[in-house]
């Protein structure tokens, strides 16, 4: 499963999410009937929206 680390505020998550899927037709691969999973690696009541670390994970058909 392709991860893609985006840095930035979750208003602005779709660049993220443009960047992966633009990967995608290059890489060989094939997205899997499943959703994206987005897993927060920090607390964004303590952190600046500009610091916030997501994780964008992509599943893909085996």
């Amino acid at each position: 499963m392709p991860v893609l680390l985006y840095k930035g505020p979750y208003a602005q998550i779709g660049q993220g999410y443009e960047e992966l899927f633009a990967w995608l037709p290059t890489s060989g691969e094939e997205p899997a009937n499943a959703p994206c999973v987005e897993v927060n690696l920090n607390d964004p009541r303590k952190t600046a929206p500009a610091d916030l670390l997501t994780e964008l994970c992509l599943p893909l058909k085996p």
